[in-house]
């Protein structure tokens, strides 16, 4: 039996019931337009029976594709927020159409500076999230793994700071700052991995901390003397 747009009681919207390749089908339009509905009808239709004769992937779109990757594991802020703007460009466009012209498009109609942007920002706001996307699609079977020209992001040296700087910096920091820096330093974790750290990841015994990193991954730190001192002292504080 093919879709026909119905009415139902406590609803104003139109609804889409019928069966498509004996599949049943009972969803709403989210509209009261009968010209409306029957534009999302022809398109449901077509779009179940390609999924019958090419298989899903013919027809999951990056909507629907964003939606499953954000449901399947906890995403970070920035990801989410990276991700909508990508959701406002792409919206129905299916993942098998996505490829390295759309991407190049994305920079252009997302990016506040288009093609001028940095290549950093392209890669953090842009291919990055985008590619995410369509490997988890690729897993699920949706689509090929996407293929998409190397960006090459210049890479600065990183500086360090040398022990007589470190020395300088704890003398002249908060007293109740004092044992973070050493710690900072002594051990090379990052500021989220200290101010993470909780006393019962300390072994002061064993000289080791137990860190957590993004995604809830643990990370095992050597503590040197002067770590655990520190640790001993920010225990006090």
């Amino acid at each position: 039996m093919p879709l026909k747009i119905v009415s139902i009681p406590k609803s104003k919207n139109l609804y889409l019931r019928g069966t498509v390749s004996g599949q049943s089908i009972f969803e709403s339009t989210g509209t009261t337009d009968k010209r409306v509905a029957e534009e999302i009808r022809r398109k449901r239709e077509a779009e179940l029976w390609n999924e019958t004769i090419y298989g899903k992937r013919s027809v999951i779109t990056f909507a629907e594709a964003v939606t499953a990757y954000l449901d399947y594991h906890p995403r970070s802020q920035a990801t989410q927020r990276y991700l909508l703007r990508l959701l406002d460009h792409f919206r129905t466009t299916r993942l098998t159409d996505i490829n390295q012209a759309s991407l190049l498009g994305a920079y252009r109609a997302v990016l506040r500076d288009g093609d001028k942007a940095a290549l950093s920002t392209k890669k953090r706001a842009i291919r990055t999230p985008l590619q995410a996307v369509l490997e988890f699609g690729a897993i699920n079977g949706w689509c090929d793994r996407p293929s998409f020209a190397p960006i090459p992001v210049k890479k600065n040296p990183k500086k360090f700071m040398r022990p007589e700087q470190v020395s300088r910096l704890v003398i002249c920091a908060a007293p109740h700052l004092r044992p973070l820096i050493v710690f900072l330093a002594s051990t090379g974790c990052r500021m989220s991995e200290a101010l993470d750290l909780e006393w019962k990841d300390v072994d002061l015994r064993g000289r080791r901390a137990t860190v957590w990193q993004k995604q809830g991954r643990e990370r095992h730190v050597d503590l040197p003397p002067v770590a655990l001192a520190a640790c001993r002292v920010g225990s006090t504080l």
